[in-house]
């Protein structure tokens, strides 16, 4: 309906030019002509898609346009390099529109791709440890922490939701664990990441085993024949994106938390950050679903502990 008015207006604007022409005097503006405060131009750049705007970034000054006029051209286009030919309007200098007269893709932003050895779990190496009766098993290309290593948490773990839960920082016991390479997605702007299993000797129900520190209610889930409570949370600093997620289970009479953390960067300085794959929550979901499957626990060996 829209498309069809503005059709109708410009066949109206166009069959009343004379008219305009003639009210104004001298000052006559004809159909394409650009006026003094607008110029035509092609821009080069990042799409961006803030509420129901689309904005251009260029990418050879990192001027901002807010795009107006007819965008289907560039509708599911955001993350994407673009050139988008156009006439500026400047009434605001601070925030300039460009109307868009052409647009087209010139870089495609390919989709992240997990790497093989993570796509591969039968190829997978398993480890067990015996003194709190878990097992689990990790790609070759993720080093595992090592058993004469302190275990600490990457910065994007600020605390445990295990110690924050209980306020109980000297009974949750990191117990294995591995780091998750950046190559995990090739090139892309992920930074890497780990995966960490710590247990709570001193939490003994399930109630209590399934609180997490936000207070909240937690979500559900089931990896094989093992069901977790589960939280998440993200935040950013410096540049960098932190993903976090962690799952409960009371096995053994003790609370097992399963914490993975995810760090992204915000872009690349030598290229425009739309040629940077970026990823998600998806892409996160790839690796976190396989590991958990092959989490499983036992009995800790009488005397080991």
């Amino acid at each position: 309906m829209a498309k069809k008015l503005a059709q109708h207006f410009g066949v109206c604007l166009l069959a009343c030019v004379p008219a305009i022409t003639q009210m104004n005097g001298d000052r006559t503006v004809s159909p394409g002509q650009s006026t003094a405060s607008e110029h035509r131009t092609t821009v080069t750049g990042c799409l961006s898609a803030p509420g129901d705007q689309y904005v251009i970034t260029s990418v050879d000054n990192g001027t901002s346009y807010v795009l107006t006029g007819d965008t289907a051209g560039v509708e599911n286009q955001e993350n994407k390099l673009i050139s988008v030919e156009g006439l500026v309007h400047n009434s605001i200098p601070a925030h300039p529109s460009l109307e868009v007269i052409e647009a087209h893709v010139v870089f495609d932003t390919p989709k992240p791709i997990l790497s093989l050895s993570f796509s591969n779990p039968p190829d997978w190496r398993k480890e067990a440890i015996q003194e709190y009766g878990v097992r689990f098993a990790h790609p070759v290309d993720g080093s595992v922490y090592g058993s004469d290593e302190r275990l600490v948490l990457e910065p994007y773990f600020e605390r445990s939701r295990l110690e924050q839960q209980m306020d109980t920082y000297q009974n949750a016991i990191a117990v294995g664990g591995f780091r998750i390479p950046e190559q995990a997605f090739g090139k892309t702007l992920f930074q890497g990441g780990s995966f960490v299993i710590l247990v709570n000797p001193t939490i003994k129900s399930q109630a209590s085993c399934n609180k997490f520190d936000s207070g909240e209610a937690p979500d559900f889930y089931k990896f094989g024949t093992i069901s977790y409570a589960s939280t998440d949370s993200s935040g950013a600093a410096m540049g960098h994106g932190y993903s976090e997620y962690y799952f409960h289970t009371l096995q053994n009479g003790m609370c097992y938390e399963l914490a993975f953390g995810f760090e992204t960067v915000a872009s690349n300085p030598d290229e425009p950050w739309c040629k940077f794959t970026r990823v998600g929550e998806d892409d996160f979901l790839k690796v976190i679903k396989p590991v958990m499957e092959h989490v499983s626990f036992f009995r800790p060996k009488p005397g080991v502990r």
